[in-house]
């Protein structure tokens, strides 16, 4: 089973890592793959270019490359970037099968995306939560999703077709790339002379690079 894990990455910090990491081992995977997205419909656009965010998860997953790997799919897919293009196009390169990794609270946005019916025809769903955090009303996201299902366990359901969605409940790190931006645009000059990273959560690699083409900040 290979995980999907999409997201800006804008930059990459330690709460990605860990989620990664949690949903590798708790999902039982034989990979995990990053999808930066070229442009998420749902967000404003990136701060850092394609390959400046590609290049930051590179840096942070060196370390574990038989578990993690970079899927540039979407970078070189001008426009904004679907689930559903992306799992057909894996699919077709490398058949399989995939969990597409998201959150209970993106997960309630689901019947806006494109095609959830034809999403949930190419792969399941792991729908993450942290401990204690609340549930989202997965019947009625897939009832007005227009997909036929069944739930066949506490907090797992089956797709017609076959497909699953689990609750996956980890336990996570609280950072934000939101966050982490402002943090560094808020930066004082002193502290981009420094190699160390003056940000928790932002791996020492990926300071680096920041610190090298000065990104996130305000020009």
């Amino acid at each position: 089973m290979t995980g999907v894990l999409g997201g800006t990455f804008d930059p990459v910090h330690e709460g990605h890592i860990r989620l990664a990491q949690a949903a590798y081992d708790a999902l039982k995977l034989d990979k995990l793959l990053f999808v930066p997205a070229y442009r998420n419909p749902l967000k404003t656009s990136s701060r850092a270019t394609s390959d400046q965010r590609v290049e930051m998860l590179r840096r942070a997953i060196a370390g574990e490359k038989r578990k993690f790997e970079i899927c540039e799919l979407e970078v070189h897919r001008p426009g904004p970037s679907f689930t559903v293009d992306t799992l057909r196009e894996l699919q077709k390169r490398h058949p399989g099968n995939y969990t597409f990794i998201l959150g209970h609270e993106v997960f309630r946005d689901f019947p806006r995306w494109k095609e959830p019916g034809a999403i949930l025809a190419l792969a399941d769903l792991a729908l993450i939560r942290r401990p204690g955090a609340g549930l989202a009303d997965v019947e009625t996201v897939l009832g007005h999703s227009g997909v036929d299902f069944q739930a066949t366990a506490p907090g797992v359901w089956q797709i017609s077709g076959g497909h699953y969605i689990r609750d996956t409940v980890l336990d996570l790190l609280e950072y934000a790339s939101t966050d982490i931006r402002l943090a560094l645009a808020a930066l004082p000059p002193e502290a981009w002379e420094s190699d160390t990273s003056p940000l928790p959560g932002v791996q020492r690699t990926v300071w680096l690079f920041i610190k090298e083409f000065r990104l996130y900040t305000v020009s």
